[in-house]
């Protein structure tokens, strides 16, 4: 394997809005956005040859099903299980193949329709079954608090009483990422909210309020992964895939926690953020160097457990860190630029990378970040990646 084989990205693309279309299919939202990554990388789709996803249906398709319909052929797929935290690692599979050479040009990203479901009010009538909802999947036990939710507001209030935060402190993050979409014309939600708003609206699970929750949003997006060799033919300046850590799993990682917290079998003990010190040394930066976070913020806690979990907040102080206006557009360390799930909508992650992306380029309008080299996916979860304009 030789540094010619680097991974990169080198074009994306999204449907014009992101939101609730009831009218439009699943095959239509990823037409869309599709067409305009490819479109943006300068490639054809004859030339794709691989095509990774993290969901099928009922809320996506299955990869087969999308290249039948979309007229692709390829020799390389992947499919991750239907949840969005299987983002990063879609990318990181990609990445993988082209580092590899088992493809030249792969797209990574989905159509979305959450509100394809009948459960929740859509056009679909699925079983839980059918969508993976059976059995050990601990977030829809067959009783009890049914969704994600219910497991993250438990971790959120065990947060709340060992260090002090409130749901105030939560109000700050829904704030500003609404703050963050306001600037996107994709998104959502781009109304502005006050922490008076966030206060008085209604609680989904105590402690975490509506605007704690990222909605259920429609929509596309997807990028393109090529190599370093095959990027210098292409328009667009490449974003180099310098470091990635894989999705963790075990008895001291809970999806809805930071490790050492003591939640469902993780021991309590005194966390040690240096673990993740590999990640940025495979990258040659420090967490000084990191532009931007970008996190999977299906719920505002995720925020705490991110910032703690990568080192850059001691544990129980990530709070503070938050309300003190450190993640906003001008702060410390800018987080979802774009808004993310909470407010630029649930497209499963993948416009967080797209975002990523375009800080990179220069092409995220108002929301850009003035000389951004340097970017970062991190999340609750122990899977990262870092994004570079330069080769690391």
């Amino acid at each position: 394997m030789t540094r010619k084989n680097t991974p990169v990205i080198v074009g994306a693309g999204t449907t014009e809005q992101f939101g609730q279309f009831p009218d439009r299919s699943i095959l239509e939202l990823a037409t869309e956005a599709l067409k305009n990554a490819l479109e943006d990388t300068g490639i054809g789709r004859d030339e794709l040859d691989g095509l990774v996803t993290n969901m099928g249906s009922p809320l996506s398709r299955h990869y087969d099903r999308l290249c039948e319909a979309l007229a692709l052929d390829v020799g390389f797929t992947a499919q991750y299980w239907a949840h969005g935290r299987w983002v990063g690692s879609g990318l990181q599979h990609a990445a993988m193949a082209v580092e590899t050479g088992v493809a030249e040009y792969v797209a990574v990203g989905l159509g979305l329709k959450f509100t394809a479901v009948d459960q929740m009010g859509g056009e679909e009538s699925v079983s839980l079954s059918e969508i993976g909802s059976i059995g050990e999947h601990s977030e829809r036990p067959w009783y009890g608090m049914t969704a994600p939710v219910g497991g993250n507001a438990l971790a959120t209030r065990y947060y709340m009483e060992k260090y002090g935060a409130t749901s105030e402190d939560l109000a700050h993050i829904s704030k500003t990422f609404r703050e963050h979409a306001a600037l996107d014309p994709r998104s959502h939600f781009s109304k502005p909210i006050d922490i008076e708003d966030h206060q008085a609206s209604r609680y989904i699970v105590d402690p975490l309020r509506l605007f704690d929750c990222a909605p259920l949003s429609d929509g596309g997006a997807y990028l393109i992964v090529t190599t370093a060799e095959n990027a210098a033919s292409l328009p667009n300046d490449p974003a180099y895939v310098a470091s990635m850590e894989g999705l963790h799993a075990g008895r001291e990682n809970h999806l809805f926690a930071r490790p050492g917290m003591g939640i469902r079998t993780q021991r309590e003990y005194e966390y040690d953020a240096s673990v993740t010190d590999p990640v940025y040394e495979r990258a040659g930066v420090t967490r000084d160097d990191i532009d931007a976070l970008y996190t999977y913020d299906a719920f505002t806690p995720n925020v705490w457990y991110a910032l703690e979990r990568w080192g850059f907040c001691e544990p129980g102080t990530a709070f503070e860190f938050a309300r003190d206006g450190n993640i906003s557009l001008d702060g410390e360390l800018p987080m979802n630029t774009h808004g993310g799930l909470l407010s630029n909508g649930h497209i499963s992650a993948w416009n967080h990378l797209v975002e990523m992306y375009n800080q990179l380029r220069g092409e995220a309008d108002k929301r850009q970040i003035a000389n951004a080299d340097t970017v970062q996916f991190a999340t609750p979860f122990g899977d990262s990646i870092i994004l570079r304009n330069e080769e690391p």
